[in-house]
């Protein structure tokens, strides 16, 4: 839902920030700091990302537009949260995954649910009038 930062702008921006706040607070980490960290941590980089989309797509219309913004979400959201779960895991559960792997993991996820998913819906949304 982060690319629909770009056709509805603000409220969207504050939707998936509260939306990733909420949902990263049942994170099974088993210990209040680390599902704190979790979900302030992934509420930034929604924040950071979504916000990045929306002034580059501000004042722009289409799809090449919508995928230089979904681009920018993928790389912000995976090198944030690809980042801070491998510390996560390591503090959590002693288990020690390569940043790399972390990082290909969340940009592999993030691309199908940015890239191929969110684009297309924001495409749709905005030809059948949803716009800021």
């Amino acid at each position: 839902l982060l690319t629909l930062s770009m056709i509805l702008g603000k409220p969207a921006i504050a939707g998936v920030v509260l939306g990733c706040l909420i949902g990263n607070l049942t994170a099974p980490w088993g210990a209040a700091g680390l599902i704190a960290i979790d979900a302030i941590l992934g509420s930034l980089a929604n924040l950071i990302a979504s916000g990045a989309a929306y002034y580059i797509y501000r004042g722009r219309r289409g799809v090449l537009w919508k995928a230089i913004g979904a681009l920018v979400e993928i790389a912000v959201v995976t090198v944030i949260v690809g980042t801070y779960l491998t510390y996560l895991l390591k503090w959590a559960f002693n288990v020690e995954i390569p940043l790399l792997v972390n990082w290909l993991g969340v940009l592999v996820g993030s691309a199908i649910s940015i890239g191929v998913l969110g684009v297309p819906l924001a495409e749709v949304l905005e030809k059948a009038g949803l716009k800021n």
